[in-house]
């Protein structure tokens, strides 16, 4: 099959159109791409501004509740050590009157040692009792 000058400037012209066609569908298809690379992009450096923000705030969190935790501890270990103090004092205070209950509490053995009629309750008697409860 042979063409015609004709027929061979009609392909020619139909060939042309359609690459036109292409170049201008290519040129199209690049600038949506440049397009969605750039919406791309933007929602990037948004979403990483955001991140940033939410990181730099946690960061924020983590630290205010790191010292209210160290302010709390302190304070805990303050109690404790007022709390040990005030047992060793009660201790002493224990140990302080240990001796006096000892001789109040002898004294009162021994009066039930006492023979017959000596052996009464009178207020020496009552004075012991309520001196060793006292205690």
């Amino acid at each position: 099959f042979a063409s015609t000058p004709e027929t061979w400037a009609q392909f020619t012209h139909d060939n042309i159109q359609r690459a036109e066609r292409e170049r201008q569908a290519s040129i199209n298809l690049r600038t949506l791409i440049d397009n969605i690379l750039q919406d791309t992009s933007e929602d990037l450096r948004l979403q990483c501004a955001a991140v940033d923000k939410a990181f730099a705030k946690r960061c924020e969190e983590v630290e205010d509740a790191k010292r209210k935790l160290e302010s709390h501890l302190r304070k805990v270990l303050e109690e404790i050590g007022d709390q040990e103090n005030n047992i060793e004092s009660l201790r002493q205070a224990i140990r302080d009157k240990e001796t006096a209950l000892k001789v109040a509490q002898t004294r009162l053995y021994q009066r039930t040692f006492r023979p017959h009629i000596e052996l009464c309750k009178d207020p020496a008697q009552f004075r012991l009792v309520s001196e060793v409860e006292e205690l």
